[in-house]
């Protein structure tokens, strides 16, 4: 076999072996870790420390208007939010966007939860709360004492995350 094949069958490798760990969601290494506090920005420029959501459940969820699966899973968080909020559940969108892009489409899709945003900062933050790979979309639950429970890269649904919320809340 010729050596441009072999690198080609090793990069098809690659690809399938990411592609699989993708799917089937991030290694659960930040799972039973407590969630570092963090600052960022609302759309309006608005700082909101995480603090501000202490001794609720947190759902946080890591995505971008450009990322076709985090838009996809957008219909799932409101409906999240809207069946458990009242039970003590705070979902919180993180996007690594332009706060104009997301303050547009958060209209457009009437999210129903708190948007935050930045760039490196969210970046950072992700892989402090287990995104070793920086997948987009990327959702971290975090308990009422503050500890992470459940870690997903990847589109979540509603029925996935809803059995895991019901433990909690």
């Amino acid at each position: 076999m010729s050596p441009a094949r072999i690198a080609l069958a090793l990069a098809a490798f690659a690809v399938g072996i990411l592609t699989f760990a993708h799917l089937t969601g991030d290694p659960p290494g930040a799972v039973g870790k407590l969630a570092r506090e963090f600052s960022l920005p609302d759309t309006t420029g608005q700082a909101h420390a995480s603090t501000e959501w202490a001794g609720r459940v947190r759902l946080i969820n890591f995505w971008a208007t450009w990322c076709p699966p985090c838009r996809r899973e957008i219909p799932a968080l409101i409906a999240l939010q809207q069946d458990f909020g009242s039970r003590g559940l705070q979902v919180i969108g993180i996007a690594m966007d332009d706060a104009e892009a997301v303050a547009a489409f958060a209209q457009e899709t009437g999210i129903n939860y708190p948007l935050l945003v930045g760039d490196q900062d969210v970046v950072e933050l992700a892989v402090d709360l287990g995104n070793h790979r920086e997948a987009l979309p990327y959702t971290v639950v975090i308990d009422r004492t503050g500890r992470i429970v459940h870690v997903h890269a990847g589109e979540v649904t509603q029925a996935g995350l809803a059995p895991v919320l019901e433990r909690l809340l």
